[in-house]
């Protein structure tokens, strides 16, 4: 009987996709076998497991494919976020620029704004 025990506290530990395999695989509910026909069941798919890809691989791999996709998307909005801040650098550099002074054209003697103060023509 503490065999049997055992194996109903296995059962219940296992996820529901798990307990259907478990009942599909008895051919009906898999605590109503004998505790040596449910141990051979268990033993059957651990070796079964072993030879094939098990679920965390699985998952695994599932993951890689979601963090690609994901990848891909973050890095459209990464080059967006690269682009707006190249501007917003851009605007800022152009606040400090020097740019040459514009010297204004403005003589001395006659105050205008032709000629320089050496190009007088009040001077010849």
């Amino acid at each position: 009987m503490q065999e049997h025990s055992l194996i109903q506290y296995f059962y219940e530990g296992m996820s529901s996709s798990d307990k259907q395999w478990t009942d599909a695989a008895s051919g009906g509910s898999f605590l109503d076998q004998l505790p040596q026909v449910a141990r051979e069941l268990i033993e059957r798919k651990a070796i079964d497991s072993q030879q094939y890809e098990t679920r965390a691989n699985s998952v695994t791999s599932l993951r890689g494919v979601h963090k690609v996709e994901t990848y891909a998307a973050n890095e459209k909005k990464m080059d967006e976020r690269i682009v707006g801040l190249e501007k917003k650098l851009d605007e800022i550099a152009s606040l400090f620029k020097t740019s040459t002074p514009k010297i204004t054209k403005v003589c001395g003697i006659c105050t205008s704004t032709s000629h320089y103060n050496d190009e007088c023509p009040s001077l010849t």
